[in-house]
């Protein structure tokens, strides 16, 4: 990890696309607006619902520290894991629940048995009642006492410092009953009334207290939510004349809650153009999962990650207690969903059974909606975990890495009905689909589709959606299940504007029907026996409405792994019926696959995910999309965020998408791309191992002109670089079902 904060939005999905809307964010809009708007949102964080919710850092020893801060400390062992194919274990302590109270993550990388603090990390605190037994309880385990308990410099409040096994620094101080025992974090700082403006404006943080100390040459500013003996706080000090100091790589971050992440982002981004630091990533979902995320950097390099619905998600029983943990950690590692199934079903049978304590704006289990196979998953054995607000199978009763191989060797029977079908209908349905995406729709051929993407003014990449042109007057389209609201709105919104001109064009969501995605060598050949059109005259990207299994579908001849395959959409009515009839002509080679295996499948084929690999701030050309703007679309434009596309198309994009081979540990999402000189050139977006080439492979951005295929690289793992390559993707063949 970078040395980061999060913010964690608590509350409802938001619109992604009223930040498109905002004034501030359009060139269009003159000065006073943007000011007006700037001044609006500027008050969003005095209103947010924010609480500190944990720290993250490394040792070198997790277990000796564990039983170190229990036993010396008091604190409680929350949460411990191994994860032994990721070589890494962590654990979470703290003085109560961590619902309620800030907890400390520790992370434990195999084989790395120190760490460099920097000296930029100050301490952390523990108000206790008796200074003196704790400081004893620490000498007795070992511990280094670097200041014995006694009042403080010009104070009356008893203190004493002391070094954990690992050397970070513990503040003691002598206070009465407080409900947050684990009471500060002390970072140094270069500028401290930049550093106090920047919490204040970026972070919503109240000056609880500005301490000078001229006569020991420094200043403190203590920054918080609550008063300080409420609740934890963050203390920002300054020591004359030093303005820069090192992170190291021990100290990691901090974890904030917001009620909307979005906001929050729009927020940083205008204190970052004042006072200092940088976005890192853009305010969006992590994929499918419903888990919102930006992170940044302030003034001080500190950085800063803001994601959503943590404290809604813990009460959803011990699938989802662990589900957010690794969406939280393995995420701030890169973790892909292949990693996350792995992980989470290991580690299902050594987890805490005990429910936790329900709170206030919780979410339960039963807010998560069900596709109509939900029973059926159950039944045979599915892993359901929460996926853009659904529960879903992430697996069944075999592995992912199995579910993997047996999809590219015989098949998959994929439940996507998660996923939003609808369609447009009118004469002008295609004229106002062009000024939403890039693909050429007028060009295509009555019962075909292609691949396209909706795009925002700036060029940036909405959503990726499958278009299907039925007739000259329907079109058929399914965009993503953790974009659905925005996409819906997005479409709405320029609809209504379309149809105030004149535009003939209507919609209809078919929330009546379920999406099932068959894909493999044996799809074609299953699904014949199910319906008495000649499939093999129905080629990849094409559509049809004919009977299956009795039942009135829409057959398309594509997928998402890069196999021969269908995406099969079929009255919610006669799901269930379709499922176990593909299953029974398969003989029993075509399984039941989960979304973890999906996801190294996509991977595999050099698909992207969005949330990961394309992102509102990317757009299709950076993303290596450009196949999928029409001719006829790069000569006229005419869709949102052309200008800016079409420069690319004629200049050449800043960034390119790439694909990578590498050694040691797999390269998740963020891990950083290096040249040989160690000049970052790039970034990870989607990484893992690769079931079926039993090696690593991953994707990601890197500065044009290093992006050749076999340009050697460095990648980062949790620190370390490890060699690696750029090579081309996809990184298994594709083996669509084409005309000869």
């Amino acid at each position: 990890h970078s040395e980061s904060y999060i913010l964690i939005e608590s509350g409802l999905i938001v619109d992604h696309y009223s930040i498109d809307r905002m004034g501030f964010m359009g060139s269009h809009c003159s000065v006073l607006p943007k000011m007006a708007e700037n001044a609006d949102l500027l008050e969003w964080p005095k209103k947010d619902k924010r609480r500190f919710l944990h720290v993250v850092y490394r040792v070198g020893d997790l277990d000796r520290t564990i039983q170190f801060y229990t036993e010396c400390f008091g604190m409680k062992l929350l949460r411990k894991r191994d994860v032994p194919e990721e070589k890494y274990s962590n654990a979470f302590l703290g003085f109560g629940p961590e619902t309620s109270n800030f907890v400390v993550e520790l992370t434990y990388n195999y084989g790395v048995s120190s760490y460099d603090i920097g000296t930029g990390f100050g301490h952390f605190a523990i108000s206790t009642q008796d200074v003196s037994k704790m400081v004893e309880a620490v000498r007795a385990k070992g511990g280094n006492v670097t200041r014995e308990p006694g009042p403080v410099k010009g104070g009356g409040s008893v203190i004493a410092f002391v070094k954990d096994p690992d050397g970070y620094m513990f503040e003691l101080i002598q206070r009465g009953p407080t409900p947050e025992p684990l009471c500060q974090v002390m970072l140094r700082v270069g500028d401290l009334d930049r550093a106090i403006k920047f919490y204040e404006k970026a972070l919503g943080m109240r000056l609880l207290r500005r301490i000078e100390r001229p006569e020991y040459k420094y200043t403190i500013g203590m920054m918080g939510y609550a008063e300080e003996y409420e609740s934890i706080v963050l203390e920002l000090t300054y020591n004359y004349g030093v303005t820069e100091y090192t992170k190291g790589n021990a100290y990691a971050q901090i974890a904030i809650g917001t009620d909307d992440v979005y906001k929050s982002a729009e927020v940083v981004k205008i204190a970052n153009q004042e006072l200092g630091g940088k976005i890192t990533r853009e305010a969006g979902p992590l994929p499918g999962l419903g888990t919102k995320i930006v992170s940044f950097l302030d003034p001080d390099g500190w950085k800063t990650v803001s994601n959503c619905t943590f404290e809604r998600w813990m009460n959803l029983g011990i699938v989802l207690k662990i589900l957010l943990s690794f969406i939280l950690e393995e995420k701030m590692r890169g973790g892909s969903l292949w990693q996350l199934g792995q992980s989470i079903t290991r580690r299902l049978a050594q987890s805490d059974k005990k429910p936790l304590s329900p709170r206030r704006h919780f979410a339960s289990g039963a807010d998560l909606k069900k596709t109509a196979l939900y029973d059926f998953h159950v039944a045979h054995g599915g892993k359901m975990v929460p996926f853009a607000g659904w529960s879903m199978p992430i697996q069944y009763k075999d592995s992912i890495i199995d579910s993997t191989v047996n999809c590219r060797v015989n098949g998959s029977l994929f439940d996507v009905a998660h996923m939003c079908g609808l369609s447009l209908k009118g004469k002008d349905c295609v004229p106002f689909l062009e000024t939403l995406v890039v693909a050429d729709v007028a060009g295509l051929a009555p019962g075909t589709g292609s691949l396209t993407v909706f795009t925002n003014e700036k060029g940036g990449a909405i959503d990726d959606s499958v278009i299907t042109k039925v007739t000259d007057e329907h079109i058929y389209l399914v965009v993503n299940a953790g974009c659905r609201d925005k996409d819906l709105a997005h479409i709405e919104e320029h609809m209504k504007a379309f149809k105030s001109k004149g535009g003939d064009v209507s919609w209809h969501i078919h929330d009546e029907r379920s999406l099932l995605a068959l894909q493999g060598p044996l799809a074609a050949p299953v699904l014949q026996h199910l319906t008495k059109e000649d499939l093999s005259k129905l080629y990849f990207g094409q559509f049809q409405i004919l009977d299956i299994n009795g039942s009135t579908c829409f057959l398309t001849r594509t997928g998402y792994t890069g196999e021969d395959g269908f995406e099969i959409s079929v009255p919610s009515e006669h799901a269930v019926d379709l499922a176990k009839a593909i299953l029974e002509k398969s003989e029993g080679k075509v399984r039941l696959t989960g979304l973890g295996a999906r996801d190294s499948l996509r991977l595999e084929a050099g698909l992207c995910l969005y949330g990961n690999d394309m992102e509102q701030h990317i757009t299709p050309v950076e993303a290596g999309l450009t196949w999928a703007i029409g001719k006829r679309r790069r000569a006229e434009g005419g869709f949102l965020g052309a200008d800016v596309i079409l420069k690319q198309l004629q200049d050449g994009p800043t960034i390119r998408r790439v694909g990578f081979f590498s050694s040691g540990p797999p390269a998740r999402s963020h891990s950083e791309v290096h040249d040989e000189n160690g000049n970052k050139i790039g970034e990870i977006t989607s990484g893992g191992f690769s079931p079926n080439l039993k090696k690593n492979i991953a994707m990601g951005y890197v500065k044009s002109g290093q992006h050749k295929n076999g340009t050697k690289v460095k990648i980062l793992v949790r620190g370390k670089p490890y060699e690696g390559n750029i090579t081309k993707m996809p990184f298994v063949a594709t083996k669509y079902y084409k005309p000869t």
